[in-house]
């Protein structure tokens, strides 16, 4: 897979839920890794990851995690009532962290975190896929021969009725704009040039469990971001980019075409097959990482505590 073979990086894992074993389906097909340690706190499915992934070791208790386990990366994937408190933990220790976003339930959470990991000196990259697709990557490299303004719009749709049926945590669903929201708002800073000079937002419907957010972004660059949002109302998520020659479209996100301003056909872009094969966005994620630290790479392409907690100030100031 193109790493050189110097080292082996040594991985544990807190989290046995859904996007942990995303994760760890990626890490395990890579030659110069060793999945060495797990904790969760259902251990029934920790064990199994175990079994299956044939990580070495499992542990019953985050302290002992934390003091045994000899690793070079910790990828946390928890849900968020139980994010805090872990990496009030683990920030104090000397490990390389790549945490599921979002990092905090909301954005005084974020800033609390951040703060914490600047107080213990820690390293803290986070997991946001989507800037990782195939197609993301391949728009982001086209357009940056392209002159001119970028008119981006986004449409977002958010369910909130399921995950109450599901008995979510109320507080992560009053928040639930950071936990999801979050995937296309960091598409946002992805594509634009320069800084925010403006954010025009109104709320046009909002009765009981629905409603629809527009809000229109403008940079210091000249690039407009239109956002909407549809909050238990049908609608894609999709996001485009107009520029003075081209219309670029990916709906879904991982999937893009594109026509220019002679055509009225559509192009379609082909997907890369480790977005096929695994959750789109983790492969060129992950394996991104572990070249940086088997070369020894501190410049990491993935994003940092600081960054994240930049994103969920966007957010805040989008929907509050």
């Amino acid at each position: 897979m193109g790493m050189k073979k110097t080292k082996y990086i040594k991985i544990g894992f807190i989290g046995a839920g859904y996007m942990a074993e995303e994760h760890i389906k990626v890490f395990h097909k890579f030659k110069n890794v060793e999945l060495v340690s797990i904790f969760s706190r259902t251990y029934e499915k920790a064990y199994k990851l175990k079994k299956k992934y044939n990580i070495e070791k499992i542990y019953k208790n985050l302290e002992d995690f934390c003091k045994s386990s000899n690793i070079d990366l910790l990828v946390l994937a928890v849900n968020e009532e139980s994010l805090f408190e872990i990496c009030k933990k683990t920030f104090k220790e000397n490990f390389l962290h790549l945490i599921e976003k979002p990092v905090g339930i909301n954005y005084e959470q974020s800033k609390l975190l951040n703060n914490f990991a600047k107080k213990n000196k820690s390293n803290i990259l986070v997991s946001l896929n989507r800037r990782f697709y195939s197609s993301t990557k391949w728009l982001k490299k086209q357009i940056q021969s392209e002159k001119g303004i970028r008119i981006i719009n986004i449409i977002d749709q958010e369910n909130t009725i399921t995950p109450k049926k599901n008995g979510i945590n109320k507080v992560v669903i009053e928040n639930w704009m950071y936990a999801n929201s979050i995937h296309l708002i960091d598409l946002i800073y992805y594509f634009t040039r320069g800084e925010i000079k403006k954010i025009e937002k109104k709320i046009h419907h909002k009765l009981s469990e629905t409603k629809y957010i527009s809000c229109k972004i403008i940079f210091s660059s000249g690039d407009i971001v239109n956002y909407q949002a549809f909050w238990n109302l049908t609608a894609p998520w999709s996001l485009s980019i107009s520029t003075k020659k081209n219309y670029y479209l990916m709906q879904p996100l991982e999937k893009l075409s594109y026509k220019n301003n002679k055509s009225h056909n559509f192009t379609d872009v082909a997907i890369s097959e480790a977005d096929k094969k695994f959750k789109p966005g983790i492969f060129n994620q992950n394996f991104e990482l572990i070249n940086s630290l088997l070369n020894k790479n501190k410049k990491f392409s993935l994003p940092n505590i600081k960054y994240s907690n930049k994103l969920m100030k966007l957010i805040k100031d989008i929907y509050f």
